[in-house]
């Protein structure tokens, strides 16, 4: 499972939820303010998930839609997990 995010607010999430993704992509784009400090502790513990971790910087928004619906068996063991 993929997780998008513009990363402002992972300073204020807990991490359970890592560890129910496999990849993390956040976009970072011109005015939003995503924390050096929390990108750092992202990638640190993402690197003991085993989460792949992408920070991808964008010259405007994009929407992001995803490209395949996933079963939803996975949805709710994922959100199962990640309480």
């Amino acid at each position: 499972m993929r997780l998008t995010t513009n990363g402002t607010r992972l300073h204020r999430a807990g991490w359970d939820w890592l560890a129910a993704v496999d990849e993390v992509y956040v976009s970072v784009y011109p005015g939003t303010a995503v924390r050096a400090d929390a990108l750092l502790e992202l990638r640190d513990r993402a690197r003991r998930t085993g989460t792949r971790i992408a920070v991808n910087h964008f010259t405007h928004f994009r929407a992001v839609l995803p490209m395949v619906a996933s079963p939803l068996s996975r949805r709710r063991r994922s959100l199962k997990h990640a309480r």
